[in-house]
């Protein structure tokens, strides 16, 4: 730093260094800027150094990564772990504006203040007597004072960036540097203790508001850097972050996530995703196997992977952190995974429940949504104690609980018709009764996480031993036919076992080349249920018992009978090679003859004995021209952008997400002018997939079905699968 002069070190003999951590936005360190001429500089050499007189030297990305070097890029990326990692000190240099009241003394002072408070969040040892102190006494207020002082550093672009998440997380010690060059570090515990206690004795005037950020972007973040949590969990913490490049997603926290992947092997946000999310598998962090789904306008790519754009509230709402399969091995083979586990009973769906009951602030009410859950039936309010309390209750307990459910419902169906279900009042529960409630209620807190976004199923379970009731989590566009429900021998914090659901494959349907497909489909994950030895013992907890051995399953993947049918399969494919469906009516000259998908000629209308052309022929649109035909049936296709196929196999071809719908006249959008570039002019046909024209919305062509808005949700729908396979074997493949 003193010079400011670039040297260069070996990775594994550099001196002590301090670390840049800075959002780009903010210009703190311009490309191709001395470090002497930086803002950032400034502020460092101003305030920073005084603190680390013997450091003498200082990473800053901009400035020791040639950014006119891709091969460098590639190079650094995967060493941002041991960059930010062995650094002495990371300085995260901000535009926060901290005032001026808020000193090191200050910040020193506040945090042994409120040392007791935080002592008791991380034992959650809460006395009578020092919940009331916190909660509604003089504590009350330090710990409001607390959650004013941390909203002061989030106000700045840095907590928004994917980059910056991972370097706190690797970093030994931080300091922050804001405006006037003010210097401040702050224990990392005050980040994740007070939040907690905020809801924990719900101090509503810090929760939400100007203090989201608190709980959104830093919680998790502290979390992961203390190593309280699974280290690939850090993935889901960049659902609130972005990056200026889709890929860097996922590039810009791999170090933190000890997953890391070379950069450049794939292309797209969604196969970097799912390279990344393989390596994972196979390096041992087999929860993200068993994440359910939620409800999002993103589809899955494959059922046993989480999309990418929900993978953060997957993760959260899966109740898991680090867990191993233990029997057998796991391997993936595009993006099926075969794994050990046991058989837990065939399952069938009961009744559909819904989602978690939200009032109108968005507040999860799970209380209201027991109880309409239940819909005021005695018998199936014992079912549903049964299914979400997973084996905790006897059945004295199961009574008392089910008691207030059945006896509340028309009052919570009253409260959300009005709308006016926080003035609902329970009818007066005996001593016992609100006991038990209360702890119900505590444990629907954890177990209905996983509705937050999801929806449930009441369903049971079956085997020669045993029937049990179960809750299934899933999303809106699941196959429920044929489910099987399987235990891998995974347990959460409070040894109860999710079994993950799966859809088996019709017996009756072969596959293409006549061999059954064998991959089953993950439906979604089950609440986690006691997993007894003994018959008796499931007997009197409600729980379940597995009497089949440990056997191999495949699941999801390009071999999942579901996935393969209707979606886009992830997998570490690049699709950088693989021909996107193009449009183009120079091809469709009035003299070429037209063949049926088989490649038979197709016989003029007005005259049998010739063949049909453009010309002769109005509205071919069904047909296939000799050449594209000829050329399918070849193998090969002379120019991409001229000639357009497809067929049943349509995830072997790259699909952008989205199009846009035709305006005006089917032609005028046919031919171009209407969108630009020309590679957007694609879409999907709702009834043969050999059509010489593809558009995304079918009533271009057709009047028997609605408009999709979107790729995915043409593929989803059923008036959209008729798909042409007669072309299937004559394609090509990249």
């Amino acid at each position: 730093m003193d010079s400011g002069a670039l040297e260069p070190y070996a990775i594994n003999a550099m001196p002590s260094y301090l670390a840049t951590s800075h959002a780009w936005s903010d210009i703190m360190f311009a490309i191709h800027t001395c470090y002497k001429n930086t803002l950032g500089g400034s502020m460092i050499e101003t305030s920073v150094r005084t603190l680390f007189p013997n450091i003498k030297y200082c990473w800053i990305d901009t400035i020791c990564i040639d950014q006119n070097d891709e091969e460098d890029k590639k190079l650094q990326i995967p060493l941002m772990g041991d960059i930010y990692g062995n650094a002495q000190v990371v300085v995260i240099v901000t535009t926060c504006d901290f005032p001026r009241w808020m000193t090191q003394n200050y910040l020193d002072r506040l945090t042994k203040d409120l040392g007791e408070a935080i002592a008791i969040s991380r034992e959650e040892e809460y006395t009578d007597f020092i919940s009331e102190y916190w909660a509604h006494g003089d504590g009350r207020q330090k710990i409001i004072e607390g959650m004013d002082c941390l909203e002061f550093f989030t106000r700045t672009r840095w907590a928004d960036r994917i980059w910056t998440l991972q370097e706190y997380i690797l970093a030994r010690q931080v300091v922050w540097v804001g405006k006037r060059n003010v210097c401040l570090r702050i224990d990392d515990v005050m980040f994740s203790a007070l939040p907690d206690l905020c809801d924990v004795f719900n101090i509503e005037e810090a929760i939400g508001g100007k203090y989201a950020k608190v709980y959104d972007f830093y919680t998790g973040m502290v979390n992961a850097g203390a190593g309280r949590i699974d280290q690939t969990r850090v993935m889901e913490l960049l659902g609130n972050r972005s990056a200026s490049f889709p890929d860097d997603e996922i590039y810009g926290a791999m170090a933190a996530s000890g997953v890391v992947i070379a950069p450049g092997i794939v292309t797209g946000q969604n196969n970097v995703w799912a390279l990344w999310w393989e390596e994972s598998i196979r390096q041992g962090h087999h929860r993200w196997l068993f994440l359910p789904p939620v409800i999002s306008e993103f589809t899955s790519t494959n059922c046993i992977m989480p999309p990418f754009k929900t993978r953060h509230k997957s993760s959260q709402y899966s109740g898991l952190d680090t867990i191993h399969v233990k029997v057998g091995k796991i391997s993936i083979s595009d993006g099926s995974v075969s794994m050990h586990g046991r058989w837990a009973g065939s399952c069938r769906i009961i009744r559909r429940l819904g989602k978690v009951y939200r009032d109108l602030n968005g507040g999860l009410r799970r209380d209201i949504t027991m109880i309409l859950f239940a819909n005021g039936r005695w018998k199936l309010a014992l079912r549903l104690v049964a299914a979400f309390s997973g084996g905790r209750y006897s059945w004295k307990q199961s009574l008392a609980i089910a008691q207030v459910l059945q006896a509340n419902y028309h009052r919570a169906k009253k409260a959300v018709r009005s709308k006016r279900d926080h003035e609902m009042s329970f009818r007066e529960m005996k001593e016992y009764q609100m006991i038990i409630w209360g702890d119900f209620m505590r444990l629907m807190m954890s177990q209905m996480i996983s509705l937050n976004d999801g929806i449930a199923y009441l369903a049971c379970i079956k085997n020669t031993l045993k029937s049990t009731d179960i809750i299934i989590v899933s999303d809106n566009q699941q196959q429920l036919n044929r489910l099987h429900a399987l235990d891998f021998g995974i347990e959460d914090v409070s040894q109860r076992t999710p079994f993950m659901i799966v859809s088996a494959p019709d017996p009756n349907v072969q596959a293409h080349d006549g061999a059954p497909v064998k991959a089953f489909h993950k439906v979604g994950m089950s609440l986690p249920t006691i997993v007894c030895k003994t018959l008796r013992k499931a007997g009197a907890y409600k729980g379940h018992v597995i009497d089949s051995h440990s056997q191999e399953f495949n699941i999801g993947g390009k071999a999942c009978w579901f996935c393969s049918e209707t979606k886009d399969i992830g997998g570490s494919q690049d699709h950088a090679e693989i021909p996107w469906l193009f449009y183009d009516s120079t091809w469709q000259e009035e003299t070429e003859l037209i063949y049926d998908p088989t490649g038979k000629p197709v016989q003029d209308p007005k005259d049998a004995t010739k063949q049909a052309n453009f010309r002769t022929f109005v509205g071919s649109v069904d047909a296939s021209t000799n050449n594209l035909i000829k050329d399918m049936q070849s193998g090969t296709s002379p120019n991409w952008a001229k000639y357009a196929y497809y067929s049943s196999d349509l995830h072997d071809y790259g699909i952008e997400t989205k199009a846009n719908r035709y305006p005006g006249s089917p032609p005028s959008w046919c031919r171009g002018k209407s969108l630009s570039p020309k590679e957007l002019r694609f879409g999907l046909t709702n009834t043969n997939l050999y059509r010489d024209v593809v558009t995304l919305c079918p009533d271009a062509f057709s009047t028997d079905s609605e408009p999709y808005e979107t790729i995915a949700a043409a593929i989803a729908s059923t008036q959209a699968k008729t798909a042409g396979a007669d072309l299937d074997d004559a394609s090509p493949r990249s």
